[in-house]
């Protein structure tokens, strides 16, 4: 494969996926300094090593295969039948922080590296073979799920997966004891390994995020003098998923006992002039959204809403894993400027940042367990002094307070929130943002110190419509504390702020607070509710619910009720029918897969085997009946009827073993039949629609789903062994250690 330079874009790279002797060869664009450009970066099926044309005898006319023009090289995966190149065939330009242009990948595409087997001559492809790279395939299509999704984004000359802060922070000589930055949001991170140690991870492969970027321009009204004119200024939403406990919903849930959350989400909303090459101001604040941070989980059955089970902290582990978690976020982001030359840089008396925990759960019935267990968690991680700081924890029931649509009181929240948000401050400075490549010059005159850390039972649907609204309120803030003012001014306002409230400290702060919310609160929530939708197609499979209210501010009464309730049909769908299989990918994304190869080729030998011998023995295809019917209906038809001769085979098969056979029931723990019932089950399944993006598919996922609850409600089948489960790795071990610990809570 080569890549180079398109004629008409120096960003635009082209693709040349195969040479005549299997060799991936990727060229350096031309825009790079000579040095690099005559490089090539050669990756074959067991290597991979920067050459030239001439050291690899390389004919480009003669010997390229196939072109393909791409964008971003985002890795290397090994499977079971081989190496596969990942890369962005398809971008779009979402937002520019100063000079530096963040894309977002829209298409990609998996290169195998080699020759494929030819799926039009299988006769000619053994059995071993073909398994291994039907298995591939199958993986591989939930791999490239997260990056033809529309939530994959990069930078070639900025680094996303660190906030602003974050990012001067290690371009500046700084003490790693008061601060912990890590690569959790680094999501290819495990796709480049190979490459970190040396000069190709530098020129050749880009750091991705996966979650959601997007910018607003406003025009900003800065004076009561109607005649002045308005200022332009741009807000910046990033939001970072991490990958160390990376998964869907149901399948990962709570805190592991490594102290890493399920769903984690880090939140940067940056304010900066909208013409940077005039002004160099920018003002950054960072919010997080995670699991509920106590060791938990909900093992599907079919049930619309699975048992809870959750950890006493009384088990010594369980505390670990809880004091882990909340010692990790102080050490990410609580009063890292005490790490820097000087220290506590533009800090008052007044600022000492904190944890800042939210609770949106309700705190009575179904979620009242999960609640006390969290409250119980924040006093005795307090009591034992673990963190420098002691956290702040703030209950606010969302569903009770929000009863019948009364949204309003939403706004107690932030006026309970207000005060230690503002001691935890944000990030103010002034200069060329620190680059890739660049170690920029800011000026910093304020860090942010402290977190505030929201969820609820899922972390989506509640917790977006809370840090859009703190997101919301501390705009004129930010966009306040970038306009020029004095500096001694703006190193007041926490102190002032607090004493006397905003809508006193300054006129010019009152004048943007009102500008924005008359004629920007639209531009702003759309933000959060798109980057909302966006954590929630990558944990539920749906966009958020309650969306229009976080766009709008208000309830639709009509379209919003409907949106949200098919939404959560189709969460119920994909949570219990295709999420394992979307596990699988995030799986392979975490690098988290011990033994990866073996577990491959174990799946290879089973699952892979059995598709295998389908597709080289066709019963309708090929066949006088398959020349008959029309192809859609051979194809619908194909694995029901494999399905029927395998269960015909087993059920026939050595009848001293039936007796052993009804005693596993209908379906065993594998998801196999041993009953006509089991049979029927398992062949509904086959035509479980893999998407619901149409109303077609929609209506067939819940007939589907329906005819197979009907199912196994009246024949009493355990809905655990009916659900789709992950085939790489799952919880099973988990939750076994959690049954057996028998310390939950009452």
């Amino acid at each position: 494969m080569t890549v180079e330079a398109s004629e008409t874009s120096s960003d635009k790279t082209h693709v040349k996926p195969d040479t005549l002797d299997g060799r991936i060869i990727i060229e350096c664009p031309r825009d790079y300094p000579p040095a690099f450009s005559q490089q090539i970066l050669v990756i074959k099926s067991g290597a991979f090593y920067l050459g030239t044309c001439e050291s690899e005898g390389l004919d480009l006319d003669a010997e390229i295969t196939e072109t393909l023009s791409v964008f971003a090289f985002i890795g290397i995966i090994d499977l079971a039948f081989g190496r596969y190149v990942l890369v962005g065939t398809e971008r779009e330009l979402v937002g520019t922080l100063q000079s530096f242009k963040i894309w977002r990948i829209t298409a990609g595409k998996a290169i195998f590296i080699g020759t494929e087997p030819d799926l039009n001559n299988v006769d000619a492809i053994d059995e071993d073979t073909l398994a291994k790279y039907l298995v591939d395939q199958e993986l591989l299509g939930s791999v490239m799920q997260t990056i033809s999704g529309g939530n994959t984004y990069y930078s070639d000359c900025y680094d996303l997966t660190h906030s602003l802060q974050h990012n001067y922070i290690l371009n500046t000589r700084f003490d790693p004891q008061f601060s912990t930055i890590d690569d959790r949001y680094f999501f290819n991170k495990k796709f480049i390994w190979p490459f970190l140690d040396s000069p190709i991870y530098t020129n050749w492969l880009f750091k991705i995020i996966v979650g959601y970027v997007g910018e607003v321009t406003l025009p900003i009204t800065v004076s009561q003098n109607p005649e002045d004119k308005k200022l332009m200024y741009k807000i910046l939403l990033i939001s970072r998923t991490s990958v160390k406990r990376l998964g869907v919903r149901y399948l990962r849930r709570g805190l592991d006992y490594e102290g890493n959350a399920a769903n984690s989400v880090e939140m940067e909303q940056i304010v900066t002039p909208a013409n940077f090459t005039l002004d160099q101001s920018v003002a950054s604040f960072v919010q997080i959204r995670g699991s509920v941070p106590v060791v938990w989980a909900q093992d599907m059955d079919l049930s619309y809403r699975p048992e809870m089970k959750v950890m006493d902290i009384r088990a010594n582990h369980v505390l670990e894993s809880i004091e882990k978690h909340f010692v990790d976020l102080e050490n990410m982001y609580v009063q890292e400027d005490d790490g820097l030359t000087g220290g506590r840089k533009g800090r008052s008396e007044f600022e000492e940042g904190r944890v800042l925990c939210v609770n949106l759960l309700d705190d009575q019935g179904f979620e009242g367990t999960l609640t006390k267990s969290y409250e119980n968690s924040v006093v005795k991680v307090n009591e034992r002094a673990v963190t420098r700081n002691e956290m702040q924890y703030v209950l606010f029931p969302f569903n009770r307070q929000g009863k019948g649509d009364n949204y309003k009181n939403l706004e107690r929240l932030y006026q309970q929130l207000q005060p230690q948000l503002l001691r935890n401050a944000y990030f103010i400075a002034e200069g060329y943002v620190p680059g890739l490549f660049i170690p920029g010059d800011l000026t910093v005159s304020k860090f942010q110190t402290g977190i505030l850390r929201v969820s609820c039972l899922d972390s989506l649907d509640r917790t977006n419509m809370c840090c859009t609204l703190v997101g919301k309120n501390l705009t004129p803030i930010l966009v306040y504390s970038i306009i020029g003012q004095d500096t001694a001014e703006k190193l007041e306002l926490g102190k002032d702020y607090l004493s006397i409230g905003m809508s006193e400290f300054s006129k010019t702060l009152k004048t943007i607070k009102t500008n924005l919310a008359v004629n920007h609160d639209a531009g702003i929530m759309k933000l959060w509710a798109n980057s909302g939708d966006a954590i929630s197609m990558l944990y539920a499979g749906t966009p958020a619910l309650k969306s229009d209210i976080t766009r709008s501010g208000k309830r639709s009464w009509i379209t919003g009720r409907i949106e949200d309730g098919m939404s959560s049909m189709k969460r119920y769908y994909l949570n219990n029918f295709i999420d394992g299989k979307k596990q699988d990918g995030y799986d392979l994304w975490s690098g988290k897969i011990e033994n990866l190869d073996k577990v491959v080729l174990l799946i290879a030998k089973t699952n892979g085997v059995k598709k295998a011998r389908w597709m080289k023995r066709p019963m309708l295809k090929g066949g006088l009946i398959g020349w008959v019917l029309p192809k859609f209906v051979a194809d619908g038809a194909e694995p029901l009827l494999h399905h029927a001769l395998d269960f015909w085979r087993e059920t026939l098969k050595d009848h001293v073993k039936k007796e052993n056979k009804r005693s596993l029931g209908h379906v065993d723990s594998e998801g196999l039949p041993h009953s006509y019932v089991g049979f029927v089950v398992a062949s509904m399944k086959l035509y479980a629609p893999e998407k619901v993006d149409t109303l077609v598919q929609f209506v067939t996922a819940m007939v589907v789903f329906v005819y197979i609850l009907v199912l196994v409600k009246v024949f009493q089948i355990k809905g655990k062994v009916i659900v789709e489960h992950p085939k790489l790795i799952h919880e099973e071990e988990f939750l076994k250690l959690m049954e057996n610990d028998n310390l939950d809570l009452d």
